[in-house]
């Protein structure tokens, strides 16, 4: 890999913030969405991924700055293939694909696809050993036809006793899933807890019914 600067379009001096935003603009046009099996483009985003890997992580920056490490000992080929991984296996999770990953709460997303890169790429958690992103947990949830139209707050239990106030969006259908983000399993060796998925279901009225976005009788 050669400069991680000039990969990521930025200076030495550059913020943590300002090379997280060059990442992300990178990250949006090197989307495998928008290059189905371009194998050029994959590369240049695994090498965009190690470059920033190596940034992002203030102490590799330091001593690659100081000419202790070279480009390429900051991230790894198979750090930056896992992340690859991490990557599509997210988008695949979007049923909108795309415009929903970055379009409203693309930060949140991001930030996902960033926690969950320990999970492939190697991240550490205590004493350096890898950690693991805990599984991912599926619930099934009825609501009245009068709460999945109006919307409002459902009291959930989670597997582990848990008890959370779940906001369901007004005009909600059967089948349509909510996320609990971080409300999954336990990761391993200090790795962040996987998510809550609740599939809601819509109980029957007796005098209404759903006509796509209308209620009639």
């Amino acid at each position: 890999m050669s400069d991680p600067y000039k990969i990521l379009g930025v200076k030495p001096d550059s913020s943590q913030d300002e090379i997280k935003k060059a990442y992300r603009t990178l990250a949006k046009k090197l989307h495998p969405d928008l290059n189905p099996g371009n194998t050029k483009i994959e590369q240049q985003f695994k090498e965009v991924t190690a470059a920033y890997d190596l940034l992002s992580d203030e102490t590799k920056r330091a001593k690659y700055d100081r000419g202790g490490m070279n480009a390429g000992g900051g991230a790894s080929a198979k750090a930056a293939s896992g992340f690859w991984k991490a990557w599509t296996s997210a988008r695949k999770r979007q049923s909108g694909g795309f415009s929903d990953m970055f379009d409203g709460d693309d930060a949140d997303m991001f930030d996902d696809i960033l926690r969950r890169h320990g999970q492939a790429g190697g991240g550490s958690g205590q004493g350096g050993s890898a950690y693991t992103v805990g599984p991912d947990v599926n619930y099934k949830l009825k609501v009245s036809f009068a709460e999945a139209a109006a919307g409002g707050t459902k009291r959930v239990t989670l597997s582990d006793g848990k008890t959370l106030d779940l906001k369901i969006p007004p005009a909600t259908e059967s089948g349509k899933t909510l996320r609990l983000k971080g409300q999954g399993r336990k990761g391993s060796n200090s790795g962040p807890a996987g998510d809550a998925f609740v599939e809601i279901t819509v109980e029957p009225h007796d005098y209404f019914h759903r006509d796509g976005q209308h209620v009639k009788l």
